[in-house]
């Protein structure tokens, strides 16, 4: 079976609406979100309901090909340790799903230096999380 961007987004799974409402509960500014390995950009669409603006970024163009246009959505290929924010400008960075694909230690890095004080980092997926030490590094950067 061939990869495409369509035949991937017909077996997302929905998050659910608590899930949402719990992560902005948190969030004091609704400025600038950025939603990292975005895939098709399901978390970054519900995000735009919310924020003046949403960064969705995403390593590999292909899965980007079938996102819908959205005027506060900037999709960008890029790595999870390089996004085109100013540093300190973030109000909440999601990762659906994603955590466990992603090069740690430059993405908390580059959390550190986008989130502005107060900002929250928002991390989810399915099943037990096995963070292990990799959720002591995480604290001391947030």
């Amino acid at each position: 079976m061939e990869f495409s961007a369509e035949s991937s987004a017909d077996h997302l799974i929905k998050y659910p609406e608590e899930l949402y409402r719990e992560i902005l509960h948190r969030v004091g500014g609704r400025k600038l979100a950025w939603d990292v390995a975005t895939g098709h950009g399901k978390v970054a669409y519900r995000l735009a309901a919310e924020f003046d603006m949403v960064v969705a970024t995403e390593g590999d163009s292909r899965i980007l090909e079938g996102t819908l246009s959205n005027p506060k959505i900037n999709f960008e290929v890029s790595s999870e340790d390089s996004v085109s924010v100013k540093s300190g400008s973030v109000d909440l960075v999601t990762v659906g799903q994603a955590l466990h694909s992603l090069s740690l230690e430059g993405f908390y890095q580059e959390v550190k230096r986008v989130v502005r004080p107060g900002g929250v980092l928002a991390a989810w997926g399915f099943g037990i999380p096995r963070l292990g030490m990799e959720f002591d590094r995480l604290e001391s950067f947030v």
